[in-house]
């Protein structure tokens, strides 16, 4: 039988550290995928249900980190949920591949007393309320510096340029 002989005092098992962090980064990889897959279905139900309410067939948006803030740090966020718009004008321009178009796109501005809410103003805010609540989750679901178009089936992610 062999025995086995204790490295000496202040000498680590090198196959040791290496199965640890070996572990480790497998259990990282884990957690980012599942968050990944989560977060996207969180946030594909909580648009599907403000796109049904809407009457809308899909939804964009952009999301980044940016550059330069004026001093103060600069943190992630999820840019405003736009959708289509009949509106000779909208808040953004978007090419839509299928069509070979540029869709006009325009946020919700629903608010407490505002003249003209539809019936299911509140509902709407509160999911897209919900929804930028949780910026952790877009940046693992889509990236940063990216721009989002939903179409009620697949998100499609490209990259966006920004000041």
């Amino acid at each position: 039988m062999g025995s086995s002989v204790a490295p000496p005092e202040g000498v680590s098992n090198r196959g040791a550290v290496e199965s640890a962090l070996a572990q480790l980064n497998a259990a990282k990889e884990e957690y980012q995928r599942l968050v990944q897959k989560l977060g996207t279905d969180a946030i594909r139900e909580g648009l599907l249900r403000v796109m049904e309410l809407e009457g809308a067939s899909s939804v964009y948006w952009t999301q980044y980190t940016p550059y330069f803030n004026d001093g103060d740090p600069c943190e992630f966020h999820v840019g405003e949920f736009a959708f289509p718009t009949t509106k000779d004008y909208g808040d953004y321009e978007v090419y839509d591949e299928k069509t070979g178009e540029d869709i006009s796109y325009s946020g919700v501005y629903y608010y407490e007393g505002r003249e003209g809410n539809p019936p299911h103003w509140q509902e709407v805010r509160e999911i897209l309320g919900a929804l930028s609540g949780m910026e952790d989750l877009f940046l693992a679901a889509f990236g940063d510096h990216v721009q989002v178009l939903f179409d009620g089936t697949t998100f499609h992610v490209e990259d966006y340029s920004h000041d």
